[in-house]
């Protein structure tokens, strides 16, 4: 599984000592939205990685495209990159075709970055910013030609 990496931009005086953390969720959701009555909840959610962003103690080398983004961005501009277990499942949506608004059920990704003391706190909706990621599998490119 490859990481999932990103550059971030932060300001120093709207840090204020706190750290940048980044997680990975990832919800299950294998019921309908309007089925869900009485407090049952069909979909469950789960922290899979995080990870410290600034300041990082990380010593993984950047990539070729996030060393572009740091020398374009500035000083203010950091990598990361957080990896997925090897045993997370592939990303699946499915989408009921009668109601566009509901959530698709199956299974979603959503990478998190946040500003907070501590990487267990709650993220604040101001001082977060969210991503949906896709975990994908890829076939071997020289496989069996008979299908």
């Amino acid at each position: 599984t490859e990481p999932v990496d990103g550059v971030i931009v932060c300001d120093n005086d709207y840090l204020r000592g706190r750290k940048v953390f980044a997680a990975v969720t990832v919800t299950y959701r294998y019921g309908r939205e309007e089925d869900e009555v009485m407090g049952l909840n069909f979909s469950k959610e789960m922290q899979l990685a995080t990870q410290q962003v600034y300041p990082s103690s990380d010593s993984r080398e950047p990539t070729a495209v996030q060393e572009r983004l740091v020398k374009k961005l500035g000083a203010n501009a950091y990598p990361f990159a957080v990896t997925l277990p090897e045993t997370a499942p592939c990303s699946v949506q499915l989408h009921s075709g009668d109601d566009e608004t509901s959530k698709p059920m199956g299974v979603i990704y959503e990478l998190r970055v946040f500003v907070g003391d501590h990487s267990n706190e709650k993220p604040h909706k101001r001082n977060s910013v969210a991503l949906a990621v896709r975990k994908v599998q890829f076939s071997p490119v020289a496989g069996n030609k008979r299908q």
